[in-house]
């Protein structure tokens, strides 16, 4: 029905008079959720809180889109005291010291706005009686047209509560009421400047029915009894086999726990049942012993209590050992445990009788924690963690020792036959090991026909295995991390959106990735960074070459010149600054994202500013070599013996005398030290000293370090890379409160060439004179208390939430069948992978914020991170002319429509792309 009525509102577009048709929504649970999820039934385009004044005094809005902003928090909650921005720690510690500001920044705008924001006694008001007033005045002074804010929909209905003004709960038979907000004026006394004293405010429409859903009664009844079937036939299936187990062994009162039956869902039904026969089952055994002793009090407390440990010593003892007798009689080849509580079988795998779904995880290195976290104490599997480092295991299951849901095995991973058993006995394999180990792992499941999850890039020896894991069925599913990972999951979410749904023409694709510390966290060190993953993968990633398109030129530089080729003051945030380097080959995931004839296709890494000198400073120190090795004599030594394993051959020629630095300098420079003036020389070699002095490795006036605290030398001939970054391990890492951030970013450049050519315009040769700008943003940080995305989760890097738990999601889903029925080595980039993947993300509060901004075409001030690219490599007079040509090529008749591949493998849509 709502599908419906967006179809027709696209084809007549929005009046008028009531334009920019514009709904909020406020709060971040359920019940907001649920009504942006059937908002986005209508054409809807996402806006930011920060656009709306200009969205709404504008002229130049769309007719045929709602616009749609979600009001979060921090969007309108403000310290009074002018200190610092809402924190929501902060803010449900000190509730008194905020204020919601909710009325000007956002409500005077609205055309709808629906509330499911909740509200308690002691914290702000959203809006008060007096700032609705307010709302209106600020949108009869501005001349606001469109019936702003005269229009609510209070879903949380709390009478009195986040709006004071909410007087009452509506029915279904009279489901709204208007405010008169004059009355309201005079009847509260409400403290209103003088310019309201007119009082001619228009009434507002107040909706604040409490029981919705009984108002489709049918839809509510088909849902519930759709989300109900499958826990009913587990139940079924539960009693089904409980009975035959009792024809069969002539036994009775059959514990489902001792039953063997596993279905989907029988986990779930378990911890839901609370008496079984009459009896309290389980952990709720003693719910009605404690209530009555706490009833009786003392003088009958230990008779209750003795009673108590009888009955329950007898519960425990009936049938266990029968059960478990029978169970290998019947199954020799089957383990029999038996614990407090009941028995589970043995034997893991696929179909294994009455195990739960078990995950194989390789590796437990810094980003494990979360994806422990979420398999175990959301998903209930069973988990087995492998690993050459006893004291990450032990760190790791330290919370799930006591309940056995998690197995420890100590091991290296030089042989693949060592764990190849274990592969065999999971249904899922999940490996977070360096990523040249991952095909050795690949070929074991594929062997074994087990589905493996990877958070590395796809290697071409991996994708080399793609036959066979197809003819095994199995599925080897890689690069979902972050970087790569989530930036394929939000990327292809956008691209099908914009492409496939709204019929646009991309542009421009930009998507940058980082993980830096917290910019507070941040000042006075060494390259503005901190170590939250394996630093020899920081490292090597800076001498990667790289590809990319910028402005339908393309570019391709060697590892040796990445750090030389960065972009500087990128406006992907006000909060921070910021600066790119590219990353690896663009052009592969152009071809695998579908898009042609983009004139930019970027991928890029981002960091603080100063990054990439300082650490191309160290590169021409030689202390990222990683081609020959050394025996490292002292710290103080370090820096010297990387120069002379560097330059080998030029200190031979001058008879043992090392290149000046200052050459060195000016060769590892932006645009190899040409156009560098003295002063930036100068610049760039305090950097370099101040850092090195930092580290440990020079005293003051680039003398040799003194001895000061550092780790113990590391043993045996190492590559320089190696060593620096053992050290830089040490110097490097996150002290504790120290958080770490992650900021993903996408930039997507579209406009509306399609409709016109398809004849939505007046004239069908028109080009667009303006582009869209689409942005995709995350900004996390590093978690510092529990159960912050879900019950049982530990606190955690940024980095390790972002890697490890879209790996985990995936596995998830994988075990329980959600994602899978085919075979083979592939990415995240299918719909039926990146959907549930990122809902269950934004559940947990990795959900990327969606903005989207109209700008002249090609203007030069539309603020873009592709104009802050091509400034950087180019120079404004050389943009100018590339921009000046770029007008000329949309007029070019020489432009022709190219047939592409089906979109998402949807044979029954087609889309078009323009290439010259």
């Amino acid at each position: 029905m709502i599908s419906d009525q967006g179809g027709a509102k696209g084809g007549q577009g929005v009046p008028e008079g009531l334009g920019p048709f514009v709904v909020g929504v406020s709060g971040t649970g359920n019940v907001s959720q649920g009504a942006l999820d059937m908002l986005h039934e209508l054409p809807i385009t996402k806006v930011g809180v920060e656009d709306l004044e200009g969205l709404v005094l504008s002229s130049n809005w769309d007719r045929h889109t709602i616009y749609l902003v979600h009001a979060k928090p921090q969007d309108y909650l403000f310290r009074t005291d002018k200190k610092g921005r809402y924190e929501r720690k902060d803010y449900y510690e000190n509730p008194g010291c905020y204020e919601s500001l909710f009325w000007e920044k956002v409500a005077p705008y609205l055309t709808l706005f629906i509330n499911g924001a909740g509200w308690a006694p002691g914290f702000p008001r959203l809006m008060s009686n007096v700032q609705l007033a307010q709302t209106l005045e600020v949108v009869k002074k501005r001349g606001l047209r469109g019936f702003r804010f005269e229009n609510v929909a209070d879903v949380s209905c709390d009478v009195e509560g986040g709006l004071e003004y909410l007087s009452r709960a509506t029915t279904l038979s009279a489901p709204f009421y208007d405010i008169d907000v004059n009355s309201l004026i005079t009847s509260s006394n409400l403290p209103i400047s003088a310019n309201t004293s007119s009082r001619d405010f228009p009434s507002v429409r107040m909706m604040s029915v409490d029981i919705l859903p009984a108002s489709m009664p049918l839809d509510a009844s088909k849902h519930f009894s759709k989300a109900l079937r499958p826990y009913l036939r587990d139940l079924v299936g539960e009693y089904t086999f409980r009975g035959s187990l009792t024809r069969k062994r002539g036994y009775g009162d059959v514990d489902l726990d001792l039953a063997g039956y596993e279905g989907r869902y029988t986990e779930a039904l378990r911890k839901a049942t609370i008496a079984q026969g009459g009896m309290l089952r389980g952990e709720w055994k003693g719910l009605l012993w404690e209530g009555v002793r706490e009833f009786a009090g003392a003088p009958f407390g230990g008779a209750i209590e003795s009673a108590r440990k009888a009955e329950m010593k007898a519960l425990e003892d009936k049938d266990k050992d029968k059960v478990a007798a029978k169970e290998e009689e019947d199954h020799p080849h089957v383990k029999t445990s038996v614990k407090a509580g009941g028995a589970t079988s043995g034997g893991g795998g696929r179909g294994g009788v009455g195990e739960k779904k078990r995950v194989l995880l390789l590796g437990s290195g810094m980003v494990a924690q979360p994806a422990v976290d979420y398999l175990v104490a959301k998903l209930g599997v069973k988990l087995v963690i492998a690993s050459n480092s006893p004291y990450e295991l032990d760190n790791l299951s330290r919370p799930y020792k006591t309940l056995g849901d998690v197995e420890t095995v100590q091991m290296e991973f030089d042989d693949p036959r060592k764990y190849e058993h274990l592969v065999r006995d999971a249904d899922v394999v999940v490996s977070l090991l360096p990523a040249f180990m991952h095909v050795n792992v690949a070929k074991v499941c594929i062997d074994a026909g087990k589905h493996l999850v990877t958070a590395s890039y796809m290697s071409p020896e991996m994708e080399a295995l793609n036959e066979k894991a197809e003819n095994a069925n199995t599925l080897i599913l890689t690069e979902i991390g972050l970087d790569p990972g989530i930036d394929h999951l939000s990327a292809m979410s956008m691209i099908d959106d914009l492409v496939g749904q709204k019929r646009k023409r991309l542009l421009s694709f930009i998507s940058m990735c980082g993980g830096l510390p917290a910019p507070e966290d941040s000042i006075g060190v060494p390259l503005r960074y901190k170590f939250s993953w394996r630093p020899e993968g920081v490292l090597t990633a800076a001498l990667e070459g790289a590809k990319w398109l910028l402005w339908k030129e393309n570019h391709e530089i060697p590892g040796t010149e990445l750090l030389k080729n960065y972009w500087s003051g990128l406006p992907i945030t006000k909060e921070f600054e910021l600066e790119g380097l590219p990353n690896r080959d663009s052009e592969t995931y152009r071809k695998l994202y579908n898009l042609s004839g983009m004139r930019t296709f970027v991928r890029g890494t981002l960091r603080y500013p100063g990054y990439s000198s300082l650490m191309s400073s160290f590169v021409s120190l030689g202390l990222l070599n990683n081609q020959k090795k050394m025996k490292l004599e002292g710290w103080n030594t370090f820096v010297r013996q990387a120069m002379v394993l560097q330059y080998e051959q030029d200190v031979q020629k001058s008879c043992g005398v090392l290149p000046s630095l200052p050459s060195l300098l000016s060769a590892s420079a932006k645009g190899n030290g040409v156009g560098v003036t003295k002063e930036q020389e100068q610049e760039r070699f305090e950097q370099l000293r101040e850092a090195l002095e930092w580290l440990g490795l020079a005293l003051p006036g680039m003398q040799h370090a003194k001895d000061m605290a550092m780790p113990p030398l590391p043993k045996g001939p190492q590559t320089p890379l190696s060593i620096f970054a053992y050290l830089l391990a040490e110097k490097l890492r996150y002290a504790s409160g120290e958080k770490d951030m992650v900021v993903l970013s996408h930039e997507i450049v579209a406009d509306d060439i399609f409709k016109l050519r398809a004849g939505e315009g007046a004239d069908k040769k028109a080009i667009p004179a303006e582009e869209e700008v689409h942005t995709s943003t995350l900004i996390t940080y590093a978690t510092d208390r529990m159960h912050v995305g879900f019950q049982g989760e530990r606190p955690a890097s940024a980095m390790a939430r972002t890697v490890g738990l879209p790996a985990a999601v995936a596995a998830g889903l994988i075990v329980y069948g959600k994602i899978g029925g085919r075979g083979g080595v592939i990415r995240p980039i299918h719909k039926d992978v990146y959907v549930p993947v990122l809902k269950e993300l934004g559940d947990m509060g990795l959900e990327m914020d969606e903005k989207v901004r109209v700008v002249k075409k090609l203007e030069e001030s539309s603020g873009t991170v592709e104009y802050c690219l091509a400034r950087n490599m180019e120079g404004e007079k050389e943009l100018g002319r590339k921009i000046e040509a770029e007008r000329d090529m949309d007029d070019d008749p020489s432009w022709v429509e190219e047939e592409s591949v089906s979109w998402a493998g949807d044979n029954s849509s087609r889309r078009k792309s323009f290439i010259t």
